[in-house]
This record gives C-alpha cells, sequence and structure tokens, in this order.
C-alpha cells in the first residue's frame, strides 16, 4: 500500500503510523524524494486518452514515474522529487494549449448565454 501525504506532515504522522502497523507486524518505509504532479479536468477516468498523453510525455521527457492514481478528476503520477519541475514542464507543453482552447470556448459560450 501506498500513498502521499505533504512532506510537512511527515513528522507528525510517520511515529503514529509506524505504531499502528508495529501492531500488526508491519513496517513502514517513507520516501521523502518523491514529488507529485497531477492533470486536472472532469470526467478523466472516462478519457484513459489523458492518463494514456500524460505518461507519454513524461517518458519523452526521460522522467521517471511510479505510483499512479486516477480518478474522475484528477489523473496524478509520483516522479523522483528532482524531477518534478521538469513534469510539470512536459505537462504543460503537451496540455496547455490544447485546456486553454477549450477554456477559451467555455468562456465564449457563457458570454453568448449572459
Amino acid at each position: 500500500m501506498g500513498f502521499t501525504i505533504r512532506r510537512s506532515d511527515v513528522a507528525e504522522v510517520k511515529p503514529r503510523l509506524s505504531e499502528a502497523m508495529a501492531s500488526l507486524g508491519a513496517d513502514i518505509r517513507v520516501d521523502e524524494n518523491v514529488g507529485k504532479v497531477s492533470l486536472i479536468g472532469m470526467g478523466l477516468l472516462n478519457r484513459p486518452e489523458y492518463t494514456a498523453r500524460m505518461m507519454s510525455a513524461l517518458s519523452a521527457a526521460d522522467i521517471p514515474t511510479s505510483w499512479i492514481s486516477t480518478s474522475q478528476l484528477r489523473t496524478s503520477v509520483t516522479t523522483p522529487l528532482a524531477s518534478t519541475a521538469a513534469a510539470l514542464s512536459a505537462l504543460h507543453r503537451e496540455f496547455s494549449p490544447e485546456w486553454g482552447e477549450i477554456a477559451k470556448d467555455e468562456i465564449a459560450r457563457e458570454e453568448t448565454h449572459a
């Protein structure tokens, strides 16, 4: 099992989680050298092509990924912390022009109905 939390919460969460897992005979591993980047949008679970484009863009930029999490509103991946800024840049290059056009269409539609 794995999950991400804010780096600032690790000091508080780690001892509590270690205690809980020890009672089950398990151990925990905390990796503070990861970052998380996400695509945000509506209906992402119904649009697997966005996840595929995300992974392709990161791969093309030689950015390794590990955990992936998807929901209707967000698709997130973890990357090495040192690669997080590059991952954001790669995703902006891949998606910003398209999403900018979608936003312009939405604004124009709202102005037409106002």
